[in-house]
């Protein structure tokens, strides 16, 4: 993330109507859309009458089982595992092989 957040709030533009909260409202608001029911009573009711609690577990389960990463490049890898021998070993823990 980039840029002065605070630039316009000290120039004398209130933090809500400032171009970076409204991006990030815009960006938060799309996300929250499967979790807030927007849906009259009587919609919410036929449809199981879920709370937002099991709405936002069932995205939460939506994307852990949908989401895939990416493996580290070796170079990258290898670095970190040299700073977690290294600490270990100032630690004095004896670390077993970790490649």
């Amino acid at each position: 993330m980039g840029g002065d957040l605070y630039g316009d709030i000290y120039d004398g533009e209130h933090f809500l109507a400032s171009a970076e909260t409204l991006r990030w409202f815009r960006e938060e608001m799309d996300q929250a859309g499967s979790v807030i029911d927007r849906d009259t009573y009587d919609v919410w009711k036929s449809q199981g009458k879920k709370s937002a609690w099991d709405r936002a577990c069932g995205e939460v389960e939506r994307i852990i089982s949908s989401h895939t990463v990416e493996p580290l490049p070796d170079d990258s890898l290898k670095a970190l595992m040299g700073i977690m021998k290294n600490d270990a070993q100032r630690m004095g823990i004896d670390l077993p092989p970790l490649d």
